[in-house]
């Protein structure tokens, strides 16, 4: 899936008409990236994969750091949200959330797990692989928050529920396990 896709989809269930302005012999790409419709899907598409990933399909990460003079620098790191700060025999650790930094109650290394902020996307990116997050979940955001950001929130609420309903069945969809060995 690319985010042209996203864009192409959105324009055509919501008939924008991004793609009637694009002339046959105009590269469609470069139409795109002037098109301020366009534009802002695009910046939907980044808000909504923030969103998933901060809620949802976190991309967990767990690093060592070192704190000095209880301060922790974590600028480096595209953190979303920690999930756990840990000392070295694996006990948790209070720590308090700064600008880039943590604060912890004392000196050391450090076990940091946390959930990491997806790259940002434009038009001709990727979206990052997740077998949870489907095509229909990510175009279900995307098209909620364009119609958030247009003011139409009667249609951006009828398409929340979608959205729900989908991150909710994606959610509970039954693990696939292979059947239990038998004896012949």
């Amino acid at each position: 899936m690319t985010i042209l896709e996203v864009v192409e989809t959105v324009d055509t269930i919501l008939n924008i008409g991004i793609a009637e302005s694009v002339s046959p012999e105009e590269d469609k790409i470069a139409k795109y990236q002037q098109d301020g419709d366009a534009a802002s899907i695009v910046s939907c598409c980044n808000y909504v994969l923030e969103e998933l990933y901060r809620d949802k399909f976190a991309d967990c990460h767990t690093t060592v750091v070192e704190a000095k003079e209880g301060k922790i620098d974590v600028s480096r790191l595209k953190i979303l949200r920690i999930l756990a700060l840990r000392d070295a025999e694996g006990n948790k650790v209070r720590f308090m959330q700064g600008e880039g930094c943590l604060y912890a109650p004392y000196n050391g290394k450090f076990n940091l797990t946390y959930a990491r902020a997806p790259a940002e996307v434009d038009l001709l990116s990727d979206l990052p692989a997740n077998p949870r997050m489907t095509f229909r979940i990510f175009i279900y955001g995307v098209i909620t928050e364009y119609l958030r950001r247009r003011g139409d929130f009667n249609q951006s609420l009828s398409w929340d529920e979608k959205y729900r309903n989908a991150l909710s069945a994606a959610a509970t969809a039954p693990q696939k396990t292979m059947p239990v060995r038998r004896w012949i």
